[in-house]
């Protein structure tokens, strides 16, 4: 596998462009809307802060708990979007091979790297 075809790879830059968006958002813009009709800037960071907690849950091979809404973070934006985006990768790396298959309740068997996949999604989106 190729640097290119690496999941874990392509996960961290999907990682360390979010980590730039953030860098570039001070949080005196938290209350300013975004395309998410729901969520301001802070909501939308607190999300993703959210996500990468759950994520690692799922990587150490876990089950993440979706049924809590995440909390407001307010500050510190970068340095925690840092730290748990390195906890997730380093998950990930510690997992194993991800050139096999799993099985997910309810949706058959599907590439290992599937979950890989969804968070690059989540977080190049």
């Amino acid at each position: 596998m190729t640097a290119a075809d690496d999941p874990i790879d392509l996960l961290a830059r999907a990682l360390a462009q979010t980590a730039g968006l953030i860098d570039g958002t001070g949080v005196e813009l938290a209350w300013h809307p975004t395309p998410c009709r729901s969520w301001d800037v802070g909501d939308l960071i607190s999300h993703l802060l959210f996500d990468l907690r759950q994520f690692t849950v799922r990587a150490r091979g876990g089950q993440p708990d979706w049924s809590q809404p995440f909390e407001r973070v307010e500050e510190d934006w970068l340095h925690a979007f840092e730290a748990g985006s390195e906890r997730l990768v380093e998950a990930w790396r510690a997992a194993g091979d991800l050139t096999g298959t799993i099985e997910v309740p309810g949706a058959g068997t599907l590439p290992a790297r599937f979950p890989v996949d969804q968070q690059i999604a989540e977080f190049a989106v």
